[in-house]
C-alpha cells in the first residue's frame, strides 16, 4: 500500500486456467467470486485455481452495449459434460513456493470445492468437497507446510445435501460448528476438530433456518426457526453444549 508495487503470486494464468477468481459454475452455482482467502497472520494465501480446457463454449449476442451487436461466447458446462478441474493452493503473500493440495481420490473434474477457508489459524485450511451428484460433501483439512490432507466429516444423503455456511470456529480451533439434516431436520452441529465428536444444539422436529449470531463467551448459538408457525420466524438462543433448555427470544 505505501509503494504500490505490485507482485504476481502465480504466473501460469491462460484463457483455460484460473488462479484467484472463479468459472461460470461456481460464480452461479456456488456464490464464489473472489477466489482467494487471506490467512489470519497475513502470511499466505488460499485460493482455488480451476482448469477449464475441454469445457465447451457458449455463445450469446450482445446487443445492448454498442451500435451493432456481437458475438461473446465463455465456457459454461452443459449437464452431463466436462466440467472445469479444480484444485486448492496455498502461496506466501510475498511470493515463493506453493503448496497444492491435489492428492484427492476421485476425477477432478467429477468433483466441486464448493467452500475453502482457514481452520482457525494460518496452519491448515479447510475445504468442502462435493461430489458432482451433490449427495456427499466431505470436509477436509490441509497442513499448508506439509500438504498433508485428512477429511474429518463426511455428510451424505440419498437425495442432495447442502453446502455449509455457518461454520465458525471455536475454542481457539478446537471446535467447529456444523450444519446437517441428517436427522431429518436442518440442525446446528459442535463438532471437534478430529471429527470424532459431535453435539446436537439444536434438538427438536423443526428446521434451523439460519445461524444469527455466536456468543462464546456467554455459551450461547442464536438461530431463527419457525416451528410452529410457518408464516413466521422466530429468534432462539440454545447453549452452545448442547444441554439446558434452548429459549425463544
Amino acid at each position: 500500500l505505501d509503494s504500490g508495487i505490485i507482485t504476481a503470486l502465480t504466473e501460469n494464468g491462460s484463457d483455460t486456467l484460473i488462479n484467484g477468481t472463479s468459472d461460470w459454475v461456481y460464480e452461479e452455482e456456488f456464490g464464489v467470486r473472489d477466489g482467494f482467502r487471506w490467512s489470519p497472520d497475513g502470511k499466505h494465501i488460499a485460493f482455488w485455481q480451476m482448469d477449464s480446457s475441454g469445457v465447451g463454449e457458449f455463445s450469446m449476442i450482445n446487443n445492448t452495449d454498442s451500435l451493432y451487436p456481437r458475438v461473446t461466447t465463455f465456457r459454461h458446462p452443459k449437464v452431463g459434460t466436462t466440467n472445469s478441474a479444480v484444485r486448492v493452493g496455498v502461496v506466501g503473500a510475498g511470493g515463493g513456493g506453493m503448496i497444492w493440495f491435489d492428492d484427492l481420490p476421485g476425477d477432478p473434474r467429477e468433483h466441486y470445492i464448493a467452500r475453502l477457508d482457514w481452520a482457525a489459524g494460518s496452519e491448515e485450511v479447510c475445504f468442502q468437497r462435493l461430489n458432482r451428484l451433490q449427495n456427499t460433501n466431505r470436509l477436509l483439512l490441509g497442513n499448508i507446510k506439509t500438504g498433508e490432507i485428512r477429511t474429518i466429516l463426511t455428510e451424505k444423503d440419498d437425495a442432495w445435501v447442502e453446502v455449509v455456511d455457518d461454520l465458525y470456529w471455536l475454542e481457539g480451533g478446537a471446535k467447529f460448528t456444523w450444519m446437517s439434516e441428517r436427522d431429518g431436520w436442518n440442525h446446528a452441529y459442535l463438532v471437534s476438530r478430529s471429527g470424532e465428536e459431535s453435539t446436537l444444539i439444536t434438538p427438536g422436529d423443526y428446521d434451523v433456518i439460519s445461524v444469527e449470531a455466536l456468543d462464546e463467551k456467554g455459551g450461547w448459538l442464536y438461530f431463527t426457526a419457525s416451528p410452529d408457525l410457518p408464516i413466521n420466524r422466530f429468534l432462539y438462543r440454545a447453549p452452545l453444549n448442547g444441554l439446558g433448555n434452548i429459549e425463544r427470544i
